[in-house]
Parts: C-alpha cells; structure tokens; sequence
C-alpha cells in the first residue's frame, strides 16, 4: 500500500459516554478473537456519488463517529483478564486519502483495505474503525472502511442505530428477562450436545503446512438451480443450508451433521435497531444420511426455527455447558464446523430452465487464496453477495478436512442442486 496523500484529522465530539461490561455479541467475537489471534477486520470498499466532496466525507466520518458508541469504544482489560467496553465522548480519528492518478481505483481500494486489515489493531488505544479515501485525478470516488468486529456485525450498517446503545444492552443481558432467553437455549443447547455424536471429521491424510487454507467457489449454477429447487425461498439460507449438509455428508460420511450456524439475532425486538455486534451461534443438527435433497430441504427448514429461538445467550454459560457435557460424557465434544450465510441481496427472479442451470457449469470458479498457520475453526463457510452467482469462501483446517476434501464438498453442493433442478 502506498503512503496517503493526506491524512486529515477529524475530530468529534458526542453526547454519550459510559463503560460495561462486554454485550453477549462482543462477547462471542472476543472469544473469537482471542482463539483465532486476530482482531477479526470486516471491510467495506463503498462507491460515492458523483459530486461528492472530501469535505463532504469528511462531515460523514465525523457524524459516524458522533452517533453510534460502538465507534468511539476502546476495551480495557482488568486484572482478571477480562475486558470492558469504554465509550468515550470524544477524540480525533483520521482519514487517510489516496490517489489513484493512472492505476484503477478498486485495485488501489483493495490494497489499502489489505493493508489496514494486516497491520493490527491495539483495543486499548485504536478506535474501531480506519478510513480512507480514494481519489482518482483528484475525485473522490471510493471510501474504505475497515471494522474491528467489535463494533458492529454486517446487518449493522442497515440499521438507523436509534436502539439500545451497546452499554444499556449489556445492563439489560444482566436482568431476569434476558437470563429467561439464555437458560431455554442452553436447555436446548444441551439436550443437542448429549444426542450428537462427539467427532465431526476424522483425522486428515493431507495435513499442509501452511495448516489453515482459503478455498472460494463461486457458481452461477448453484445460484439459478437454488431458485429452481427452493422457488420463492432460494435465498434464505434454508435450502444452501440443505444442500451444505447432504454435501457434506456425501464426502465425508459424517453424520448427522452438526453445525454451529451464525444468527444475526435482529428479530428480537430489542436487538433490531442496535448498532452492534449481536451474531451468535446456533447449534444446527441434521441427519440427511441417504437422504434426497427434498427431504433435507423438509427438514433443514423445520429444525431451522428452533435453531434461530435458540441463538441468544450467555457466551459464558455455553462455554461451561460444553465443558460439563463433555466432562460427563468422558469425550471432547467437537463444534468446529461453521456456517454464516452472509448474503444481504436475496432476490431472485423467474425459476430458470434446465437449460439455463446446466449451462451455467462451464462459469464456475475454484481457487485457493490464503494460507495460514493463525488458528481458525476445522471448517467454517461463509455465503457471500455476488451479482449473478453465490460465491462460497471457506477456511479448513487442513489435519482434520484436507484441501481436495474441501474442494470436493463445495463442489459437490453445485451438484447437489444442480442435479435436483436438471431433474424437476
């Protein structure tokens, strides 16, 4: 990444203030966060207006950083090791601002957002969030925004923020109401963890070094034969999660499969409207062995609602429970398969033909990007936004689902549905 052109404090100055112990969301990412020994960064390249000024950005920043505590919250970290929430009031951040000059402005965006998200993030001193601007022959065109996980999940930017400030939340999880909401999932929870069976993948005979690797698929096809399949309900995550399992299954043989799947929470009427990390995880579980894609996709709709009721709880206890559970079963209870369907854009038009859905095939794309020793979960599968296809990202960790093994999963979801679509 090449130096700024200008950096360009901006103060501000808010009408909040406060300190709290972690919300259950910022919780969960914590514990994230220190498993995997990163700051989790969650990056925004966002095209501007035509006529959109510096100054005008500018104001932007600062009313972000005025408006919403998640923006203006550093941690501090007790004796105990456990971390607060501290809002200040005000400060100064900074926008850095690029020129682009002959290069295309998106490759110049991309390296400053990998350059942000490489170089670290101190929770006690950094605020949350680095910004930049790109210019090209003096233009604004594209703002760069790199998040510490902490202060906001991806849903969090479509809300207004008018709700709960993260402070007031972490009171109001401290209450009668909210330990309700955290005992009946991990009643459930619990009643999960003792039915499953303790192993979701056998050791792998293609352990890598570098161990961690990054596959991305994307799929046209998978995308129109969803739409197909699931007509009407081809984006919502239902259907990608039924195909997932019966993939899964198929290459791996594991069963049932059991997932911890990421729930954005925001239909608890209490959470909608905060700006804030409020992800967590449901605990997923569904035996698809032998199974056609129409009954996994019966099934994965109706185990869904109780997983979604079932996702808002007390990181804390969950931790205990896992570790009760597995110390009476006399057995490690491994969770480590993840799924977050990130997508945001779920619209969908007519149902394509099988025409449509087998030509597609010849556009699909397979790569691997980044490897890495830094720990990350065994398996874990986001669903991103694309135009036109879903594109698949998904870590392994390469003792436990070795690379061809991951490759053979995501492709083999392509064909799942693919195949229940060519045959409608």
């Amino acid at each position: 990444m090449d130096s700024a052109l200008r950096r360009i404090v901006v103060p501000f100055h808010a009408l909040t203030s406060g300190a709290a112990e972690l919300t259950w969301g910022q919780r969960e990412i914590w514990t994230a966060m220190v498993q995997q020994r990163s700051w989790l960064p969650i990056s925004f390249v966002e095209p501007l207006e035509p006529f959109t000024t510096i100054e005008s950005v500018v104001a932007g920043l600062r009313d972000r950083m005025q408006r919403f505590d998640s923006m203006r919250t550093r941690l501090a970290v007790g004796a105990d090791g456990e971390p607060r929430q501290v809002v200040a009031a005000e400060g100064e951040t900074v926008l850095e601002v690029f020129e682009a000059a002959g290069r295309d402005p998106s490759a110049v965006a991309a390296e400053i957002r990998d350059g942000f998200s490489e170089r670290g993030h101190d929770h006690a001193e950094d605020w949350p969030v680095a910004t930049a601007l790109v210019l090209q022959r003096g233009v604004p065109v594209l703002l760069v925004s790199v998040y510490c996980h902490l202060a906001l999940d991806a849903l969090a930017r479509t809300v207004r923020g008018e709700g709960m400030r993260p402070v007031e939340l972490a009171e109001w999880e401290r209450g009668e109401e909210a330990r309700r909401l955290s005992a009946a999932s991990m009643a459930y929870w619990e009643k999960q963890l003792r039915a499953i069976p303790a192993r979701r993948f056998a050791p792998s005979s293609d352990a890598r070094t570098p161990r961690y690797w990054e596959a991305v698929f994307r799929s046209r096809a998978l995308y129109l034969a969803l739409q197909v399949v699931a007509p009407g309900a081809a984006g919502a995550s239902a259907p990608l999660l039924a195909v997932f399992a019966v993939a899964l299954n198929r290459v791996t043989g594991a069963g049932p499969v059991v997932l911890q799947l990421v729930v954005g929470n925001r239909f608890h009427t209490h959470l909608a409207d905060v700006f804030a990390p409020v992800n967590q995880t449901g605990l997923w579980v569904l035996d698809v062995e032998g199974e056609t894609l129409d009954g996994a996709l019966v099934r994965s709709k109706r185990r869904g609602m109780s997983v979604y009721k079932h996702a808002y709880y007390d990181p804390r206890a969950r931790a205990e429970l896992i570790a009760r559970v597995a110390r009476e079963r006399g057995e490690e209870l491994d969770l480590g398969c993840f799924f977050n369907d990130r997508r945001m854009d779920r619209t969908t038009g007519d149902a394509p033909s099988a025409a449509d859905v087998k030509g597609a095939l010849a556009t699909t794309t397979f790569t691997w990007r980044r490897r890495t020793d830094r720990p990350t979960e065994r398996l874990f599968v986001n669903a991103e936004d694309a135009a036109g296809v879903i594109e698949l990202s998904a870590w392994t960790d390469t003792r436990y689902l070795a690379p061809a093994d991951l490759e053979a999963v995501l492709r083999e979801m392509e064909a799942v549905a693919v195949d229940a679509a060519v045959a409608r």
